[in-house]
């Protein structure tokens, strides 16, 4: 499966220099939670986040281990992708929890904390065991949430993410070589992304904001 990201169109994507019709697409799928906004009368200004969020990190690619921008300047840059994604990523949590009528730092939040540490020592330490341990607490995160949760939100929003990780990308990443543990930092250089980094970003980054769009309008 993760040929499929060896495409061209896909390699171009991964080189920050997408076809129009990619270019069209990202503009459509982040104007799902400001016109939910909009309807709803609330949080326009997260929906902003969450927009930006999707858009210039899927429009501007980079990678947090190795750490890489596909283009130079600073909305490539991998430090603030990882900034942009802990606001909107705690944002997005939020809205589910109100959404799936948890409470809103309940231990779907602190879990997802936990997750958004363990990826900035992955950044630091150039580590793909913080790697795999955010990836562990995201799931371990939506997995209770889809025991708490109410019917049919749990199959609508819980479920997928739980069996795309637990079959697809746990099996994928755990494949990587994850020796040594620490690595000094090389710093940024700027390079495509490659196909492992593209077979994560551009589905969840593309399904983020219309899933926040439905909390929002929940």
């Amino acid at each position: 499966m993760l040929a499929i990201w060896d495409h061209p169109r896909f390699q171009a994507i991964g080189a920050g220099r997408p076809e129009a019709a990619f270019v069209k697409l990202v503009l459509g799928v982040c104007a799902l939670p400001l016109l939910a906004a909009l309807w709803a009368g609330d949080g326009f200004g997260v929906a902003l986040v969450i927009a930006l969020n999707a858009g210039l990190r899927l429009l501007f690619p980079s990678s947090y281990v190795p750490l890489t921008q596909a283009q130079p300047g600073v909305l490539s840059n991998p430090i603030f992708a990882r900034a942009l994604a802990t606001v909107a990523e705690l944002i997005f949590v939020h809205y589910q929890a109100r959404y799936l009528g948890l409470p809103p730092f309940s231990w779907l939040f602190w879990l997802t904390v936990v997750a958004e540490c363990c990826s900035w020592a992955a950044v630091r330490f150039q580590s793909e065991v913080f790697n795999s341990m955010e990836d562990l607490f995201w799931t371990l995160a939506q997995t209770i949430a889809f025991l708490a949760a109410p019917e049919p939100a749990r199959y609508v929003v819980c479920l997928p993410f739980v069996l795309y990780m637990v079959f697809l990308h746990h099996p994928r990443m755990l494949q990587r070589p994850h020796l040594p543990i620490f690595r000094i930092n090389p710093g940024v250089q700027v390079a495509p992304n490659e196909a492992d980094a593209l077979s994560w970003q551009v589905p969840s980054l593309l399904l983020m904001p219309p899933a926040f769009a439905l909390f929002v309008l929940g």
